[in-house]
């Protein structure tokens, strides 16, 4: 036992001596004297436990200082009465070591970019064309192009089931002569000529064959 050790112990126990009117859980108590009956060294350990806690507390707080000073920790010493527990609790070369906080290696990205280390930059672009978009990039083999000026077969489906009496989704698409026969079938038939555009409806939400595409001939967009 070294004298730090010593004191360590001494100062524990003055701690403890003001603790000896507080108020105590007669349960807590009893299971207390029993485990002390079944392991009568236990206090030894327990000692160790509170000592080494308490060290690596205030280790830990210094290292944390010292990082933020970006100083190095001094060596800490061995072969003392903590050093059992230092290693059952830490490890073997971390009681011995000289920090109390061991060094963590930063994890391998297998060769992944850091973020903003400009690494996607330098991945991702050829040479000479760093922050020119690509324009003009061909689509990935088996995705469809982006038409902002496509229509929608949703909407196209949606207005023929709701509104296909009246040739709405046919309008929406630019077949206007079909809109406006649809009118006047629904006219003439009082109403069941709707179930035309109803079914039109059906066939532009499913992508059936000739529902594909708006009057220009441009595919209709999911």
């Amino acid at each position: 036992m070294t004298p730090q050790e010593r004191q360590l112990i001494d100062d524990l126990f003055d701690r403890l001596a003001k603790l000896e009117n507080a108020p105590r859980d007669g349960e807590a108590m009893s299971a207390i004297m029993q485990g002390l009956r079944t392991a009568p060294n236990a206090v030894y350990a327990l000692v160790q436990t509170a000592l080494v806690q308490d060290e690596a507390l205030r280790r830990a707080n210094d290292r944390i200082q010292e990082l933020e000073a970006g100083h190095a920790a001094a060596p800490g010493q061995s072969g003392g009465f903590l050093d059992s527990m230092r290693e059952a609790v830490f490890g073997q070369n971390q009681a011995r070591g000289s920090g109390s906080v061991p060094n963590v290696r930063a994890p391998d990205m297998g060769g992944r970019p850091t973020w903003n280390s400009g690494q996607v930059l330098q991945q991702t672009q050829p040479p000479g064309q760093y922050g020119q978009p690509g324009y003009g990039q061909p689509a990935p083999y088996g995705m469809v192009p982006y038409d902002p000026q496509a229509k929608s077969k949703i909407a196209a489906g949606l207005l023929g089931i709701f509104l296909g009496g009246f040739g709405v989704h046919r309008f929406y698409l630019g077949f206007t002569k079909i809109g406006i026969i649809q009118i006047v079938v629904t006219i003439f038939t009082c109403g069941i000529g709707s179930l035309w555009g109803f079914v039109e409806g059906i066939l532009y939400l499913v992508g059936s064959n000739g529902y594909t595409t708006d009057a220009t001939g441009r595919p209709l967009r999911d």
